[in-house]
């Protein structure tokens, strides 16, 4: 086994009375594949899946873990684990003839996964309230529903008066009764289905500006979904009356909110996909922050199965593992120190031809500033050298470059390690 490499991502303080100070330890990676999703059912037992048909199990916390064999090639796009032994997961495949989905079925924690083929369909997520009774969602806002442990499925009753049917990602429920579809579509709609007679109707609701793909239940009334897309960034939404509606707030953070998990009541997580960053709250989900991840992949996927258990997963296989209180690590001399970089919205935004873009050391550290395209191609580079701790600004000069969205993002090398973190900026010509 590789040496486990502990990787430092925050120590944060939100307030003044002060708690254990958190952060994430890099734990062995089971694969070089991406990872989307992570399940948990408590402390030590957890599934991750992702590219190339992959699934692997681990009965030691992640410290260790197991190929399941699926025999499939293609993204396992989400997994679900009722328990130790019944679990089902959904893969899609598109090309330019072929729309279908196979969906995975254990009875054995994942021993042996049955598959089952549905064409004509793409499913992207699904939940099961028991071993009989589950739902999928996915392209065109279908979502179908089974009573036999997904041996057989019907495609639900919509009520679609008011609203057209968008992608959905994800299937979430409350109770046996009340139960909630995610999804939308980039630059139009974040989307609600909801059912409040255990799936029989679904009705829409146009939540927010971008799609949803993580959502929480604090109780049967309140709850809290969070989406993005990569231009506009993230977004939150919030319900107070059981999802009867909804209130939108835009959060101007960089980076697509790709799943939610609260460690407590208070304290929630949402990986940010490509910005390699995460966002956190300490207030319910009223004011969020964003921070790097601290590893050099983007994370997408976060679970607490307690309070003190946490598992987040990403690219290159990376899989990170919450710890409640600071190991005794020497180079850490001040633990009062949050993180080793702030960068804060370029203003004017938006701009022409220049902008200053402003961030924060806390550390002394070698500080490279790269600007991105819509599409992720580096177009820019800023060698900034050696900066002090304290607060820093440099002008970008956007000669040459066409009218659009760009990203840029803040490097920054110190002695503990590398931390990066950037936002959105659009250039009017």
């Amino acid at each position: 086994m590789k040496p486990i490499v502990l990787t430092v991502l925050c120590f944060i303080l939100m307030n003044t009375r002060g708690f254990a100070q958190p952060y994430w330890m890099e734990l062995p990676s089971p694969t070089t594949q991406t990872l989307y999703q992570v399940t948990f059912l408590d402390s030590m037992n957890g599934w991750v899946s992702g590219d190339s048909g992959s699934i692997y199990r681990t009965r030691t916390g992640g410290q260790t873990w197991v190929k399941q064999e699926t025999g499939l090639t293609t993204i396992i796009q989400d997994i679900f684990m009722l328990d130790s032994l019944h679990g089902w997961a959904v893969s899609p495949y598109i090309d330019q003839t072929t729309v279908e989905t196979t969906l995975l079925t254990t009875r054995d924690g994942g021993a042996n996964w049955l598959r089952q083929l549905v064409q004509g369909e793409q499913f992207n997520g699904l939940t099961f309230l028991d071993s009989l009774n589950g739902w999928m969602v996915g392209e065109d806002g279908v979502i179908y529903g089974s009573t036999d442990g997904g041996a057989t499925w019907a495609e639900a009753n919509y009520d679609t008066t008011y609203f057209p049917r968008w992608e959905l990602w994800h299937v979430k429920f409350a109770t046996s009764m009340l139960g909630f579809a995610i999804g939308g579509r980039w630059d139009i709609i974040g989307v609600v289905w909801r059912t409040t007679d255990g799936g029989q109707i679904w009705a829409a609701t146009n939540a927010a500006a971008e799609p949803l793909y993580g959502l929480h239940f604090f109780d049967s009334l309140h709850m809290i979904a969070v989406g993005g897309d990569f231009d506009l960034g993230s977004g939150k939404v919030t319900t107070s009356d059981g999802g009867g509606s909804w209130e939108y707030e835009y959060l101007g953070i960089w980076g697509e909110a790709r799943s939610l998990a609260f460690r407590t009541p208070r304290e929630g997580w949402a990986p940010l996909g490509h910005a390699r960053t995460f966002m956190f709250t300490a207030d319910s989900g009223k004011t969020w922050r964003d921070y790097p991840v601290g590893v050099d992949s983007e994370m997408y996927d976060v679970v607490f199965p307690d309070s003190v258990h946490g598992y987040m997963v990403g690219n290159h296989g990376k899989v990170l593992k919450y710890v409640s209180s600071p190991v005794s690590v020497k180079e850490h001399e001040d633990p009062r120190i949050p993180f080793a970089l702030r960068v804060s919205q370029n203003f004017p935004n938006p701009f022409n031809p220049s902008t200053v873009i402003p961030y924060e050391l806390h550390e002394e550290g070698n500080v490279t500033i790269t600007v991105y395209d819509i599409v992720g191609r580096e177009v820019r580079r800023l060698r900034e050298g050696n900066k002090q701790a304290g607060e820093h600004a440099v002008n970008f000069f956007a000669d040459g470059l066409a009218s659009g969205v760009y990203r840029y993002q803040v490097t920054v090398k110190t002695r503990r390690g590398t931390a990066s973190s950037g936002r959105a900026m659009i250039i009017l010509r």
